[in-house]
């Protein structure tokens, strides 16, 4: 492929690979740079849940749940509030992605072989009202095969690609600046690094052995997130929360590390609210870590957790060998959700509705998919319909 392509896309994760992929739709020839070795091709999407947010589905209006985007948008703004200058475009983004997930989005997928499980998990849930923070009706679309399941289609579409002559695969390319004419970004450029056997979710080396630069019409930053990069965490701290822990837990890999924020600022982007990150408070000690990712989730009960503040922690997944008893985790990403019974941290002194919630049969990567994935192995709980039981007679 020439040094010329239509575009560049910086990440090979699930936003790099939908970006990919509509470019390949559209006949485009598209360079896709990723600094990790091709073990970590689909990033951290791979070790998710699956879940995705929908408005007014079928699940969910089989399931009782009454939806609509009017109610999706107001949860949504009392979440977001928006309470800054800066958020015009953040507020442009909710609206456009709220019409998407009220309309075309799932058929979209649906079109593209993604399938979802029955029972819609409640993520997110906040005060259980309309009014406040938080999703008041159960949202959380859960996608048979979970993270692999849905970065499927678009994996498989990026290498149809890379067959067609279309798209081309650079791991080991990590971007170290941004290539500007004017305020234009017209290319990328930055060191190849040494191949690596690292395996996914493992560190990888970053010993340089050359250098490239690539220019093309347009450049899409898809890097990800900070998680790993604890330094950045620590710079970026809310001031309201005070002074910033000294010791925190990772649950992603070593390679989430914000570089490509610092290097898109020098590029003239804008970054905004980067004080307001997104970690959860219920890591604990992964007994089996691997690289950094240092975490497993520990949510017992859905009441106990949920918090928003940005106290690093993560989850962490079972390795797809590993039994719901032997518990052998592999590094995971930070939490996109919280609420549910979470399967990973079991004791002998477990509450009696994780005992019956476990008599349940469910497959191991199911069963230990963390917090919200309970939904997934024995059903939601509905507290939005009143119950049936009825009061014992004398």
């Amino acid at each position: 492929m020439p040094e010329q392509a239509d575009a560049i896309i910086i990440g090979a994760g699930l936003a790099g690979l939908v970006a990919a992929a509509e470019l390949v739709d559209a006949g485009k020839k598209v360079v896709i740079l990723e600094q990790e070795p091709e073990a970590s091709f689909g990033g951290q999407a791979w070790w998710s849940f699956g879940g995705l947010f929908l408005i007014d589905s079928p699940e969910q209006r089989r399931m009782g749940v009454r939806d609509s985007h009017e109610l999706a948008r107001q949860d949504w703004m009392g979440s977001a509030e928006f309470d800054r200058a800066e958020d015009d475009w953040a507020r442009e983004w909710a609206e456009a992605y709220l019409a998407f997930a009220a309309g075309e989005k799932r058929a979209w997928l649906r079109e593209k072989g993604v399938s979802f499980f029955p029972v819609v998990g409640w993520a997110e849930r906040g005060g259980y009202t309309a009014t406040g923070h938080g999703n008041s009706v159960p949202r959380f679309h859960i996608t048979w095969g979970t993270g692999p399941g849905i970065l499927e289609p678009f994996v498989r579409r990026v290498r149809e690609g890379v067959e067609q002559g279309l798209v081309e695969l650079r791991f080991r390319h990590r971007v170290d600046r941004l290539v500007t004419k004017g305020a234009a970004v017209i290319g990328a450029a930055g060191s190849i690094l040494a191949p690596d056997a690292a395996e996914r979710g493992e560190a990888s080396n970053r010993d340089v052995v050359g250098d490239f630069e690539l220019k093309a019409g347009a450049v899409v930053v898809a890097s990800g997130g900070i998680g790993g990069n604890h330094e950045l965490v620590r710079e970026n701290w809310p001031e309201w929360l005070g002074t910033p822990p000294e010791h925190m837990l990772s649950g992603v890999p070593a390679h989430v590390d914000g570089r490509m924020l610092g290097i898109a600022a020098k590029a003239k982007a804008r970054l905004v609210n980067q004080d307001r990150m997104w970690h959860y408070v219920e890591g604990i000690e992964n007994h089996s870590p691997c690289g950094r990712c240092t975490a497993s989730a520990s949510c017992p009960d859905p009441r106990a957790c949920g918090s928003t503040r940005p106290v690093s922690a993560c989850r962490c997944r079972c390795s797809p060998a590993s039994t719901p008893s032997a518990r052998s985790s592999t590094c995971a990403r930070p939490a996109t959700t919280t609420r549910g019974s979470c399967w990973i941290s079991r004791s002998s002194r477990r509450s009696s509705r994780s005992r019956a919630a476990s008599r349940t049969p469910t497959s191991p990567a199911r069963a230990c998919a963390s917090c919200c994935g309970s939904a997934s192995a024995r059903g939601p709980r509905m507290p939005w319909r009143r119950s049936r039981r009825r009061a014992p007679t004398s």
